[in-house]
């Protein structure tokens, strides 16, 4: 059995009553996990399995795939839920944390990018945008993916709104956005 403080990435319906939940959590990196009987109206997982909350599931492993069997929300961020633009920006880092990474590779900070984030949405001190663009620079260094930021960078400044919401500052290398013309990712 594992438990673990998990985020909802995504989630499918498969048969009449289950669904199956895809979830990054900070010990074991993505899992993918059947609920069996979420669907059902008198299901107690399915109020605490929501996007844009931090979980704690407990996953049991079966015989071809891990089984959801229980989940208590821990934190739940409802102004994410009601701001278009902030469900936006995190729905946008919840579908690059899925695709770009690979199950059972477990990586905390990443975990933890996708904590600040939404804290970072709920605070409201800066754009949302530039929390994105925050996130997807510091994802993609998690990743080994680090884009070169030489001839990137707008403004070599970066604000306090970006060093409230990332662990580890930049190096020497800071910015506030990519810059296409000027060859950014």
């Amino acid at each position: 059995m594992i438990t673990t403080p998990s985020i909802l990435l995504r989630s499918r319906d498969v048969g009449e009553a289950d669904r199956i939940y895809t979830f990054y959590t900070r010990d074991h990196g993505k899992i993918e996990a059947r609920a069996t009987g979420v669907r059902k109206i008198k299901s107690k997982l399915a109020g605490h399995c929501v996007p844009n909350a931090t979980i704690r599931c407990t996953f049991f492993p079966g015989r071809r795939e891990m089984r959801l069997v229980q989940a208590t929300a821990l934190t739940h961020y409802p102004h994410i839920v009601r701001d278009f633009f902030s469900y936006g920006v995190a729905a946008y880092a919840r579908e690059a944390v899925d695709v770009m990474t690979k199950s059972g590779v477990s990586d905390a900070v990443i975990f933890d990018l996708l904590v600040r984030l939404f804290d970072g949405l709920i605070q409201q001190k800066t754009a949302s945008h530039l929390l994105l663009q925050a996130f997807l620079f510091h994802f993609l260094t998690a990743l080994g993916y680090r884009p070169r930021s030489r001839n990137v960078i707008r403004d070599r400044v970066v604000p306090t709104l970006l060093r409230d919401h990332i662990t580890e500052p930049l190096e020497s290398e800071q910015f506030l956005a990519f810059m296409q013309a000027k060859g950014g990712a």
